[in-house]
């Protein structure tokens, strides 16, 4: 029988699990064609049960200091893991999102494998999944790889590829396991005295690092919680899912090209200015000096590793400038606050909290978590998919979006994914805090107008071609001179 232990991180994300809050990436696969299930089901036997975690349940600890395990299941229930639903009538984008919400608020068998495929056999011209997954499984970018690995990139069915496929893209989780166990222990001694030996040497480095880092750990320490606004209370059950419609990434490129700042900068723009006309509907006008922070994810992968399971993440506090009005200004200053992060050691430092905190009695984590997120408001999540066309089981998948749990007071969770060229945002509220998702992604879409407008009307810099161009003028016009000079024709 095979067993692994979790790693504290993930131990972190299944103590978290609670009946409000249920710690569940969830995610919707639109396809262009109808499939049936039994051609699913075999789709995900052959793709997806052939990674050993899909066919584990947890194994809770009888020991409080040792993290739970992973074990494999007796006897796999497919028609429990993959099952078909109906949309009401009008069989539209609202009700799926209805249906979604529901799912998301509704906790998993923790008894079984950690996760659910719902096959929506009807939406428009073909159909949707909705896949479950629990957060201590894997994070979202490993999750929307492995999701992403039951689809081809040609149509057809390719499942005699399958074998190949995996042979490749295979569970991590297995290879890192295999070299853990493979690792001498007399090697590791003698790499870790080496190590501690070249650390001896950079002293004064050390010292500045120590420094930095308590700076860090004071910002977060006494940093004011966020400020009291519409998107922030109580939390309950009952969950609201939207997402917006596809958006060209090459237009967002193009804010960026002319304006200043990564996709990334202008996306979370764009939605701190969604914010800010929700909050100006809800509660006139901000506050002056309104803190409200974005929760954001940081993976720490390496490339090549996105489809390894397990979570492989920390987290970083970025202050929304949702005090400016000015898109093009406010794209300015998140591009500042970014910038500032990115050479920080806050995600080292939330990384290590959450490690000491991972065995920590229950009562202590939740205190911890608790204050944590209390210096937040929002969770963001931003994950780039591939750019071409796929196809899963034969059919066209059209769109993909996912969203993670939030905790705490916390009532917002935003999803931003690219694929095929296109940006979606998704929306994840509590009823009770926000009810209405849909008016954010109405605010997303009119604020990406305005930004675009604005930067289409600004005057693009000079490209290298055309800068290289410009410089070949004057150099030529510069030698006419000199060549007018020696002849006795230039200027005396």
């Amino acid at each position: 029988m095979t067993r692994q232990r979790f790693s504290n991180l993930d131990t972190v994300l299944l103590r978290m699990d609670n009946p409000v809050d249920p710690m569940m990436v969830t995610a919707v696969m639109v396809l262009g064609t109808r499939i049936g299930p039994e051609l699913l089901k075999a789709t995900i036997e052959t793709r997806l049960l052939r990674i050993d975690r899909f066919r584990q349940r947890v194994v809770p600890s009888r020991l409080p200091w040792r993290t739970p395990q992973w074990e494999d299941a007796s006897g796999l229930d497919l028609d429990y893991h993959v099952q078909t639903v109906t949309l009401p009538l009008p069989g539209d984008q609202a009700a799926l999102q209805r249906i979604v919400g529901e799912l998301a608020g509704t906790p998993l068998d923790m008894d079984r494998p950690p996760w659910q495929v719902y096959l929506v056999e009807t939406y428009g011209p073909g159909c949707a999944l909705i896949c479950r997954t629990h957060h201590s499984l894997a994070d979202g970018v490993a999750m929307i790889h492995v999701l992403l690995s039951l689809a081809d990139t040609a149509a057809g069915d390719s499942r005699s590829n399958t074998e190949q496929a995996h042979s490749q893209r295979g569970p991590g989780v297995i290879r890192r396991s295999l070299a853990r166990t493979g690792r001498r222990p007399v090697r590791r001694l003698m790499r870790r005295g080496l190590r501690t030996l070249g650390l001896l040497r950079r002293g004064p480095e050390l010292v500045q690092l120590g420094r930095d880092a308590a700076a860090v750990v004071g910002d977060i320490v006494l940093s004011p919680s966020d400020t009291d606004t519409a998107f922030r209370g109580v939390p309950s059950l009952a969950k609201r899912i939207a997402w917006s419609g596809p958006v060209p990434l090459e237009e967002i490129k193009t804010i960026g090209r002319r304006l200043g700042g990564t996709v990334n900068d202008v996306l979370l723009t764009i939605f701190a200015g969604a914010l800010r006309r929700y909050q100006q509907v809800r509660q006139d006008d901000l506050p002056d000096d309104v803190v409200l922070r974005a929760l954001m994810p940081v993976n720490r992968r390496p490339p090549g590793a996105e489809a390894e399971l397990g979570n492989r993440i920390t987290a970083v506090f970025l202050p929304l400038p949702v005090d400016i009005a000015d898109p093009t200004e406010r794209l300015a200053e998140l591009k500042r606050r970014m910038d500032g992060l990115k050479g920080s050691l806050q995600p080292t430092i939330v990384l290590a909290a959450l490690e000491m905190v991972s065995r920590a009695p229950s009562t202590a984590l939740t205190s911890a978590l608790s204050y944590l997120t209390s210096k937040a408001t929002v969770l963001v999540t931003n994950v780039k998919g591939p750019q071409e066309r796929l196809y899963l089981a034969g059919a066209p998948l059209e769109e993909i979006m996912f969203w993670i749990p939030r905790y705490g007071g916390i009532g917002v969770g935003i999803s931003i994914l690219s694929y095929a060229g296109q940006v979606r945002l998704g929306v994840l509220s509590d009823k009770d805090i926000v009810p209405d998702p849909e008016d954010l992604i109405a605010g997303f879409h009119d604020e990406f107008d305005l930004l675009l407008a604005q930067a289409l009307a600004t005057k693009q810099p000079p490209s290298v071609k055309e800068l290289s161009a410009m410089l070949d003028d004057a150099l030529a016009t510069l030698d006419e001179l000199i060549a007018g000079n020696a002849d006795g024709h230039g200027p005396r």
